[in-house]
């Protein structure tokens, strides 16, 4: 296929102002060959001393860098960055036009010179991205973020070119890898991981046998966190057992960044386990952990560690337990405000009286930080609790922000459960119309990802809604396609609530015998999955209908499902039906948003655990911190 009209054009008119420019301008033009992203002034002044140290590069008018740019710009061949003026961009038929030159395409020594330039400016730059990540000043991560925006195309292509040379791409890695998990890119991250994983793999047995296997070993276990944040929890399990194989063999196994590594395996080791609810083995994993942590004396990962023993006792319901862990993992972080935050979300899902002042405690240093997933997840359990307590305004505006932040990055099942909770408000306030709007904005969304299980409850619950406010057309359309799509879903229990409440649609129709059907298919579900709950409801719903059938022989099927005689079955019926006329409708059954950001928890374990011993921020790298125009670093840095 040939390019389109516009390329083709494009093509001509970069290769007419290439050869407009002097042969001087022209070779130092070459060296913008690498960058595919944003071209930072303050990346270009380190960047030229990089070229000039290279011997193959002696023939390049470097002398003449700024002026060449200049005709560069003059020309066309650079233009401003349309996401951030200050920087340069190179338009893709120029990048293309440079790449096809022949001082670059082949393996030439002037090839593997720019190369070699390039790569090691970026491997400084990288590295300050890399500390940035770590540090637990919120504006540094913040400006981290903001740079790799512009970047992350240019720091691919680096490691790329790192993984080509054979050379040890940690600290490459180790940046990408830390803004793939602050902008929650997980799927690419996983994609790109797998595939550093397959080029490592290629090295020489020499190199994999130190350093470059360690690398290799590190990204395995990154490989292993989107696994689990991306719900692939067998192969996770099995990425971190194989990372944790190659740290125990390595040579380097008894360094403190090793030892450390080691522990953070074995803490997300075991909150896998804990997510399968093999409590023994999540204990025992912890355990290593912590014990690897204090041998070590490492704070921070005995900090994670009780965060973690934290988590494993409170989904075994051991409330005390779990806020003793918190409460020393709080204590241990430190100056650390950032994961105190999470611990604090954490305990407040314990409930009690200081859930809600934990809430708020977390929510302000998530703001800080600027963590969009989590502020919107902590509003909506403050939502929940206002809720709860009938503070109707209040509930309603963490709901609305908590939608808001789903919204902005793109979460539409959770931006769902988020207008469910708001239709659910509606309806308790008696805006009936506001409630039918909400339930359809979450249906249409749950359409939208294909997420049929949540579909199929948003239609439920449009079905419930209809159905208490008289609307029995639109009632039925609802309930049967809840009822279609529940039956796709081995869900038998939800199948049967829906048949109660077309149960219920029927005795207001006065069709008494399909409600008396429909209530004991739904009760003989329940016996069978033990359900007493509701067992307890389908038999409140069916004595009204038997009453108005008289069936006789409907009191000794029920004795039979509940193992007792037809009398007492009987006596049930006459107690029930004289009491109600049908059990009252309730609106149960609607989406939840996950409690816990377990996607989270095994990405934050691995953020201590690259390969240490970076050194300090030595003063050639403070200029990177300046990429960001308007960064409130720089007060700071001056």
């Amino acid at each position: 296929m040939g390019a389109s009209p516009n390329n083709e054009d494009a093509v001509r008119c970069a290769e007419s102002a290439y050869h407009a420019l002097s042969e001087d301008d022209q070779r130092v033009l070459v060296c913008f060959a690498p960058f595919t992203s944003a071209v930072s002034p303050t990346l270009l002044d380190g960047y030229l001393p990089k070229l000039r140290s290279q011997p193959a590069l002696a023939a390049f008018a470097l002398s003449r860098w700024k002026e060449s740019i200049g005709e560069a710009r003059k020309h066309g061949l650079l233009c401003p960055h349309p996401g951030e003026p200050s920087h340069l961009s190179v338009p893709p038929a120029v990048t293309a036009l440079l790449r096809n030159r022949p001082e670059f395409s082949a393996q030439t020594e002037t090839r593997l010179a720019i190369d070699t330039a390039f790569r090691e400016v970026y491997g400084e730059f990288m590295e300050v991205m890399h500390m940035m990540f770590q540090s637990t000043v919120p504006e540094f991560q913040l400006s981290a973020r903001d740079v790799v925006r512009l970047e992350y195309d240019n720091m691919v292509m680096a490691m790329d070119i790192a993984l080509s040379h054979r050379v040890a791409v940690e600290m490459y890695y180790s940046a990408i890898y830390h803004s793939s998990c602050m902008t929650g890119h997980r799927a690419r991250g996983l994609e790109l991981a797998q595939r550093v994983a397959s080029q490592l793999e290629e090295y020489p047995p020499e190199d994999l046998a130190g350093r470059a296997g360690d690398n290799l070993a590190s990204v395995i276990d990154t490989i292993g966190d989107y696994q689990r944040s991306l719900g692939q929890y067998e192969a996770a399990e099995a990425s971190y057992r194989r990372a944790l194989a190659s740290f125990l063999a390595s040579k380097s196994r008894h360094t403190s960044w090793m030892q450390a590594g080691i522990a953070a395996t074995y803490q997300k080791l075991g909150l896998l386990a804990c997510d399968s609810q093999r409590w023994p083995e999540a204990e025992d994993h912890f355990q290593e952990s912590l014990r690897i942590s204090i041998e070590g004396n490492d704070q921070a990962s005995q900090a994670s560690v009780y965060y973690c023993l934290g988590l494993l006792a409170a989904k075994q319901h051991h409330a005390p337990q779990a806020e003793q862990h918190y409460q020393r993992a709080m204590e241990l972080f430190g100056d650390d405000r950032f994961s105190q935050a999470k611990v604090l979300y954490d305990w407040a899902e314990l409930g009690g009286r200081e859930a809600g002042r934990h809430y708020r405690r977390a929510l302000t240093i998530f703001r800080e930080f600027e963590d969009r997933d989590r502020m919107a997840t902590t509003h909506f359990h403050l939502g929940e609790r206002a809720h709860e307590r009938g503070r109707w305004e209040e509930a309603e505006k963490h709901y609305r922000r908590a939608r808001m932040h789903f919204f902005a990055l793109g979460n539409h099942r959770d931006e769902g459960a988020a207008c469910s909770r708001l239709a659910l408000l509606a309806k308790d306030r008696g805006h009936v119309v506001a409630a039918r709007r909400y339930f359809q904005r979450a249906l249409r969304l749950f359409q939208k990802i294909n997420d049929r299980e949540r579909e199929a409850t948003a239609h439920h619950a449009l079905g419930k809604l209809a159905l208490q406010f008289g609307r029995r057309k639109t009632a039925k359309r609802h309930l049967c396609r809840a009822r279609e799509m529940h039956a796709d879903l081995d869900d038998p229990c939800g199948l049967a609530e829906i048949e109660l409440d077309l149960g219920f649609l029927a005795y207001q129709q006065q069709r008494w015998q399909d409600a008396q059907d429909l209530c004991l298919a739904a009760l003989r579900t329940f016996v069978t999955h033990r359900n007493r709950s509701g067992r307890k409801r389908a038999l409140m719903d069916l004595a009204p209908a038997w009453q108005k059938t008289n069936d006789p022989s409907l009191p000794d099927e029920v004795a039979s499902l509940l193992g007792t005689t037809g009398a007492k079955a009987r006596a049930i019926f006459r107690k029930m039906a004289s009491s109600v006329s049908f059990r009252p409708m309730s609106m149960s059954g609607l989406p939840q948003i996950p409690r816990e950001l377990s996607s989270h928890r095994a990405a934050d374990v691995n953020m201590r655990k690259m390969r240490g011993n970076l050194g300090s921020l030595g003063t050639r790298y403070f200029a990177v911190l300046f990429l960001v125009p308007g960064s409130c670093l720089k007060s700071q840095l001056v």
